[in-house]
């Protein structure tokens, strides 16, 4: 078929166990990206002021990326303190 895309959506709930640590780079990578687009909303923001509520959007999501992935890394048991910490500091 024609212009047909094959999307893979990740789901984190919250009974996952973490099988591989490439797991912990999708929300990862997901929370910065998010974070870097909202300080190039945030630029953009003083020419228009509707930037912002999008810019915010943006950072809650990032957030929302954060938690995941703090979740994951502390209710899984393959990582170590040094680790855990590392992730709710960042």
């Amino acid at each position: 078929m024609a212009g047909l895309r094959l999307l893979v959506y990740v789901c984190f709930s919250s009974g996952i166990e973490v099988l591989y640590v490439r797991f912990l780079m999708l929300p990862l990578i997901d929370a910065e990206r998010a974070w870097a687009y909202a300080m190039q909303l945030k630029s953009e923001a003083n020419t228009e002021p509707r930037k912002r509520f999008h810019m915010i959007s943006r950072l809650r999501k990032a957030v929302q990326h954060a938690n995941t992935l703090d979740r994951l890394c502390n209710d899984s048991g393959m990582f170590d303190a040094r680790t855990k910490l590392e992730v709710e500091v960042g």
